[in-house]
Protein backbone atom coordinates (compact mmCIF):
# COMPACT_ATOMS: atom_id res chain seq x y z
CA UNK A 1 0.00 0.00 0.00
CA UNK A 2 3.13 1.87 0.87
CA UNK A 3 4.95 1.51 -2.46
CA UNK A 4 1.49 2.28 -4.29
CA UNK A 5 0.79 5.39 -2.63
CA UNK A 6 4.61 6.59 -3.51
CA UNK A 7 4.63 5.76 -7.24
CA UNK A 8 1.03 7.61 -7.01
CA UNK A 9 2.63 10.64 -5.52
CA UNK A 10 5.49 10.31 -7.92
CA UNK A 11 3.38 10.42 -11.03
CA UNK A 12 1.01 13.15 -9.07
CA UNK A 13 4.37 15.54 -8.95
CA UNK A 14 5.35 14.22 -12.78
CA UNK A 15 1.87 15.75 -13.87
CA UNK A 16 2.44 18.73 -12.14
CA UNK A 17 5.63 19.52 -13.77
CA UNK A 18 5.02 18.82 -17.30
CA UNK A 19 1.36 18.39 -18.49
CA UNK A 20 0.83 14.96 -19.98
CA UNK A 21 0.55 15.12 -23.91
CA UNK A 22 1.71 18.73 -24.11
CA UNK A 23 5.00 17.94 -25.42
CA UNK A 24 5.96 14.96 -27.31
CA UNK A 25 8.66 12.24 -25.84
CA UNK A 26 11.63 13.52 -27.89
CA UNK A 27 10.86 17.71 -27.36
CA UNK A 28 11.98 19.70 -24.88
CA UNK A 29 15.00 21.06 -23.29
CA UNK A 30 17.75 18.17 -22.34
CA UNK A 31 16.45 18.49 -18.62
CA UNK A 32 12.60 17.94 -19.83
CA UNK A 33 13.26 14.94 -21.50
CA UNK A 34 15.40 13.55 -19.14
CA UNK A 35 12.97 13.95 -16.02
CA UNK A 36 10.15 12.37 -18.24
CA UNK A 37 12.51 8.97 -18.82
CA UNK A 38 12.58 9.50 -15.06
CA UNK A 39 8.86 9.62 -14.89
CA UNK A 40 8.67 6.39 -16.97
CA UNK A 41 11.24 4.74 -14.64
CA UNK A 42 8.71 5.50 -11.92
CA UNK A 43 5.75 3.67 -13.25
CA UNK A 44 7.39 0.58 -14.20
CA UNK A 45 8.96 0.61 -10.63
CA UNK A 46 12.80 0.90 -11.45
CA UNK A 47 13.93 3.66 -8.95
CA UNK A 48 17.52 3.52 -9.12
CA UNK A 49 16.97 4.11 -13.23
CA UNK A 50 14.49 7.38 -11.74
CA UNK A 51 16.69 8.21 -8.98
CA UNK A 52 19.57 8.95 -11.89
CA UNK A 53 17.72 10.34 -14.28
CA UNK A 54 15.92 13.48 -11.85
CA UNK A 55 19.77 13.87 -10.65
CA UNK A 56 20.56 14.33 -14.06
CA UNK A 57 17.98 16.60 -14.74
CA UNK A 58 18.26 18.80 -11.31
CA UNK A 59 22.01 19.05 -12.35
CA UNK A 60 20.59 20.30 -16.02
CA UNK A 61 18.10 22.64 -14.72
CA UNK A 62 17.77 23.21 -10.45
CA UNK A 63 13.69 23.07 -10.16
CA UNK A 64 11.78 22.68 -7.48
CA UNK A 65 10.26 19.70 -9.18
CA UNK A 66 13.30 17.61 -10.38
CA UNK A 67 14.27 18.56 -6.72
CA UNK A 68 11.13 16.99 -5.29
CA UNK A 69 11.06 14.15 -7.93
CA UNK A 70 14.84 13.30 -6.84
CA UNK A 71 14.07 13.56 -3.53
CA UNK A 72 11.48 10.49 -3.46
CA UNK A 73 13.67 8.44 -5.69
CA UNK A 74 16.47 9.07 -3.05
CA UNK A 75 14.51 7.70 -0.34
CA UNK A 76 13.16 4.73 -2.24
CA UNK A 77 16.73 3.65 -2.62
CA UNK A 78 17.79 4.25 0.71
CA UNK A 79 19.82 7.68 0.38
CA UNK A 80 17.97 9.07 3.24
CA UNK A 81 20.64 11.84 3.54
CA UNK A 82 20.89 12.75 -0.01
CA UNK A 83 17.01 12.72 -0.28
CA UNK A 84 17.01 15.13 3.13
CA UNK A 85 19.21 17.12 1.04
CA UNK A 86 17.56 17.95 -2.14
CA UNK A 87 13.97 17.76 -0.38
CA UNK A 88 15.09 20.96 1.39
CA UNK A 89 15.77 22.26 -1.52
CA UNK A 90 12.73 21.93 -3.21
CA UNK A 91 10.64 23.42 0.01
CA UNK A 92 13.10 26.74 -0.91
CA UNK A 93 12.22 26.80 -4.23
CA UNK A 94 8.57 26.28 -3.63
CA UNK A 95 6.40 29.16 -3.57
CA UNK A 96 3.92 29.42 -0.78
CA UNK A 97 1.13 28.99 -2.54
CA UNK A 98 2.11 25.73 -4.67
CA UNK A 99 0.53 22.91 -4.21
CA UNK A 100 3.45 21.01 -3.76
CA UNK A 101 4.95 22.59 -1.09
CA UNK A 102 2.96 20.56 1.71
CA UNK A 103 4.11 17.06 0.10
CA UNK A 104 7.65 18.49 0.16
CA UNK A 105 7.01 19.31 3.57
CA UNK A 106 5.61 16.19 4.85
CA UNK A 107 8.64 14.57 3.03
CA UNK A 108 11.01 16.61 4.76
CA UNK A 109 9.63 15.42 8.10
CA UNK A 110 9.11 11.58 7.38
CA UNK A 111 13.05 11.96 6.17
CA UNK A 112 14.05 13.51 9.63
CA UNK A 113 12.71 10.68 11.34
CA UNK A 114 14.71 8.31 9.40
CA UNK A 115 18.19 9.70 9.53
CA UNK A 116 20.30 10.15 12.72
CA UNK A 117 21.43 12.69 14.43
CA UNK A 118 24.95 13.82 15.01
CA UNK A 119 25.81 17.05 17.79
CA UNK A 120 29.86 17.89 18.10
CA UNK A 121 29.93 19.95 21.07
CA UNK A 122 33.67 21.78 21.72
CA UNK A 123 34.40 24.54 24.09
CA UNK A 124 35.76 27.61 21.58
CA UNK A 125 38.91 27.30 22.37
CA UNK A 126 39.66 23.92 21.71
CA UNK A 127 41.47 23.72 18.29
CA UNK A 128 40.91 19.83 16.98
CA UNK A 129 40.03 18.83 13.35
CA UNK A 130 37.45 16.61 13.27
CA UNK A 131 36.69 13.85 10.56
CA UNK A 132 32.96 11.50 9.89
CA UNK A 133 34.29 8.90 7.92
CA UNK A 134 36.71 10.46 6.21
CA UNK A 135 34.54 13.37 5.67
CA UNK A 136 36.07 16.92 7.31
CA UNK A 137 33.33 18.29 9.89
CA UNK A 138 33.79 21.65 9.50
CA UNK A 139 34.70 23.91 12.64
CA UNK A 140 30.84 25.62 11.74
CA UNK A 141 28.86 22.79 11.92
CA UNK A 142 30.48 21.86 15.81
CA UNK A 143 27.65 22.45 18.45
CA UNK A 144 25.08 21.83 15.61
CA UNK A 145 23.11 19.23 15.08
CA UNK A 146 23.91 17.07 11.92
CA UNK A 147 21.92 14.57 10.17
CA UNK A 148 23.82 11.55 9.40
CA UNK A 149 22.66 7.98 7.75
CA UNK A 150 21.87 5.74 9.94
CA UNK A 151 24.62 3.00 11.15
CA UNK A 152 27.84 2.74 11.36
CA UNK A 153 30.40 5.96 11.61
CA UNK A 154 33.92 6.19 12.23
CA UNK A 155 34.97 9.54 14.01
CA UNK A 156 38.62 10.73 14.37
CA UNK A 157 39.82 13.83 16.24
CA UNK A 158 43.35 15.53 15.55
CA UNK A 159 44.82 18.00 17.13
CA UNK A 160 48.70 19.07 17.50
CA UNK A 161 50.90 17.85 20.20
CA UNK A 162 47.82 15.02 20.92
CA UNK A 163 47.93 11.22 20.32
CA UNK A 164 44.69 11.03 17.46
CA UNK A 165 41.45 10.06 19.20
CA UNK A 166 39.47 7.51 17.18
CA UNK A 167 36.29 5.63 17.88
CA UNK A 168 33.58 4.19 16.45
CA UNK A 169 29.68 4.52 16.73
CA UNK A 170 26.66 2.75 15.72
CA UNK A 171 22.91 5.20 15.33
CA UNK A 172 19.70 4.34 14.97
CA UNK A 173 16.91 6.00 12.91
CA UNK A 174 15.84 9.38 14.66
CA UNK A 175 18.41 9.09 17.24
CA UNK A 176 20.47 11.98 18.52
CA UNK A 177 24.19 11.36 19.81
CA UNK A 178 26.01 13.71 21.27
CA UNK A 179 30.10 13.53 20.24
CA UNK A 180 32.20 15.71 22.70
CA UNK A 181 35.28 17.24 21.34
CA UNK A 182 38.38 15.57 23.62
CA UNK A 183 41.74 15.54 22.47
CA UNK A 184 44.05 12.84 22.94
CA UNK A 185 46.85 12.19 25.28
CA UNK A 186 49.61 15.18 25.04
CA UNK A 187 52.82 14.80 23.53
CA UNK A 188 55.40 16.38 25.16
CA UNK A 189 56.59 19.20 22.70
CA UNK A 190 60.03 18.98 20.70
CA UNK A 191 63.02 21.12 21.29
CA UNK A 192 64.25 21.75 17.95
CA UNK A 193 67.57 22.59 18.98
CA UNK A 194 67.92 19.75 21.40
CA UNK A 195 65.83 17.02 19.59
CA UNK A 196 66.95 17.70 15.99
CA UNK A 197 68.84 14.50 15.02
CA UNK A 198 72.82 15.18 15.11
CA UNK A 199 75.32 14.55 13.26
CA UNK A 200 79.11 13.52 14.80
CA UNK A 201 81.45 15.74 13.16
CA UNK A 202 83.80 13.79 11.23
CA UNK A 203 87.77 13.92 12.50
CA UNK A 204 90.84 14.92 10.28
CA UNK A 205 91.93 10.98 10.18
CA UNK A 206 88.77 9.71 9.74
CA UNK A 207 88.31 12.23 6.43
CA UNK A 208 92.10 11.54 5.16
CA UNK A 209 91.75 8.28 5.12
CA UNK A 210 88.70 8.35 3.15
CA UNK A 211 90.06 10.41 0.59
CA UNK A 212 93.33 8.56 0.04
CA UNK A 213 91.67 5.12 0.09
CA UNK A 214 89.43 6.48 -3.20
CA UNK A 215 92.41 7.44 -4.57
CA UNK A 216 94.29 4.17 -3.68
CA UNK A 217 91.16 2.47 -5.47
CA UNK A 218 91.38 4.53 -8.60
CA UNK A 219 95.24 3.77 -8.91
CA UNK A 220 94.99 0.08 -8.48
CA UNK A 221 91.92 0.25 -11.57
CA UNK A 222 94.55 2.18 -13.61
CA UNK A 223 96.76 -0.56 -12.84
CA UNK A 224 94.60 -3.15 -13.71
CA UNK A 225 93.80 -1.71 -16.49
CA UNK A 226 97.27 -0.27 -17.82
CA UNK A 227 98.51 -4.01 -17.80
CA UNK A 228 95.72 -5.53 -19.60
CA UNK A 229 96.64 -3.02 -22.19
CA UNK A 230 100.39 -4.02 -22.24
CA UNK A 231 99.92 -7.50 -22.25
CA UNK A 232 97.53 -7.22 -25.48
CA UNK A 233 99.89 -4.79 -27.18
CA UNK A 234 102.86 -7.46 -26.07
CA UNK A 235 100.95 -10.48 -27.72
CA UNK A 236 99.99 -8.20 -30.93
CA UNK A 237 103.89 -7.64 -31.09
CA UNK A 238 104.67 -11.15 -30.75
CA UNK A 239 102.41 -12.17 -33.51
CA UNK A 240 103.89 -9.69 -35.75
CA UNK A 241 107.25 -10.68 -35.29
CA UNK A 242 106.35 -13.87 -36.06
CA UNK A 243 105.18 -12.64 -39.53
CA UNK A 244 108.77 -10.73 -40.16
CA UNK A 245 110.64 -14.18 -39.75
CA UNK A 246 108.73 -15.86 -42.11
CA UNK A 247 108.63 -13.30 -44.88
CA UNK A 248 112.08 -11.78 -44.35
CA UNK A 249 114.90 -14.10 -45.13
CA UNK A 250 117.77 -12.40 -47.19
CA UNK A 251 114.87 -9.54 -48.29
CA UNK A 252 111.73 -8.88 -47.05
CA UNK A 253 107.96 -8.92 -48.65
CA UNK A 254 105.65 -6.52 -48.58
CA UNK A 255 103.74 -8.37 -45.96
CA UNK A 256 106.45 -8.28 -43.61
CA UNK A 257 107.53 -4.61 -44.07
CA UNK A 258 104.00 -4.19 -42.82
CA UNK A 259 104.35 -6.71 -40.21
CA UNK A 260 107.89 -5.44 -38.86
CA UNK A 261 106.23 -1.41 -38.81
CA UNK A 262 102.98 -2.87 -36.60
CA UNK A 263 105.27 -4.69 -34.47
CA UNK A 264 107.54 -2.16 -33.67
CA UNK A 265 104.16 0.08 -33.38
CA UNK A 266 102.28 -2.51 -31.05
CA UNK A 267 105.70 -3.13 -28.77
CA UNK A 268 105.78 0.61 -28.01
CA UNK A 269 102.42 1.18 -26.53
CA UNK A 270 102.98 -2.19 -24.78
CA UNK A 271 106.09 -0.25 -22.91
CA UNK A 272 104.51 2.50 -22.08
CA UNK A 273 101.29 0.90 -20.91
CA UNK A 274 103.45 -1.70 -19.16
CA UNK A 275 105.53 1.41 -17.31
CA UNK A 276 102.16 3.07 -16.29
CA UNK A 277 100.90 -0.02 -14.84
CA UNK A 278 104.05 -0.15 -12.59
CA UNK A 279 103.68 3.66 -11.50
CA UNK A 280 99.99 2.97 -10.92
CA UNK A 281 100.66 -0.01 -8.97
CA UNK A 282 103.20 2.19 -6.99
CA UNK A 283 100.95 4.94 -6.40
CA UNK A 284 98.03 2.40 -5.37
CA UNK A 285 100.50 0.75 -2.55
CA UNK A 286 101.76 4.01 -1.35
CA UNK A 287 98.47 5.37 -1.00
CA UNK A 288 97.04 2.55 1.13
CA UNK A 289 100.30 2.40 3.05
CA UNK A 290 100.39 5.97 4.39
CA UNK A 291 96.66 6.46 5.22
CA UNK A 292 95.32 6.91 8.72
CA UNK A 293 94.38 3.38 10.22
CA UNK A 294 90.84 2.70 11.24
CA UNK A 295 91.91 3.69 15.31
CA UNK A 296 94.23 6.49 14.70
CA UNK A 297 95.26 7.08 17.94
CA UNK A 298 94.58 6.23 22.08
CA UNK A 299 95.33 9.45 23.76
CA UNK A 300 95.59 9.97 27.49
CA UNK A 301 95.56 13.88 28.32
CA UNK A 302 97.58 14.95 31.18
CA UNK A 303 97.09 18.61 31.68
CA UNK A 304 99.01 19.76 28.48
CA UNK A 305 101.03 16.73 27.77
CA UNK A 306 99.09 13.91 25.69
CA UNK A 307 100.51 10.56 25.18
CA UNK A 308 99.19 8.97 21.86
CA UNK A 309 99.71 5.59 21.22
CA UNK A 310 98.98 4.05 17.60
CA UNK A 311 98.05 0.92 16.92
Amino acid sequence: MHGHASKVAFLALSVAFFAPGAVRAEEGTPSEIVFREGRLAVAEGDYVTARNKFAESYRLEPTAGAALNLSLAEEKVGRFLDAHTHARASTKLLAEDDERRSLAQALLARLEHKLGRLRFVAEDHVNAEVTRDGIPVDRTQWNTVLFVEPGHHAIVIRAQQHADRRFELDIAEGATLVVPIVLGIARPALNPLQDAPRRLPEDGPTRTRAILTTWGWTTAVGAIGSGGLSLTMGALALDRKGLVDRECNATCSEEGLGASRQGRAFATVATVAGVSALLFAGASFTLFLVRPRQHDALSVGLGRVELALRF
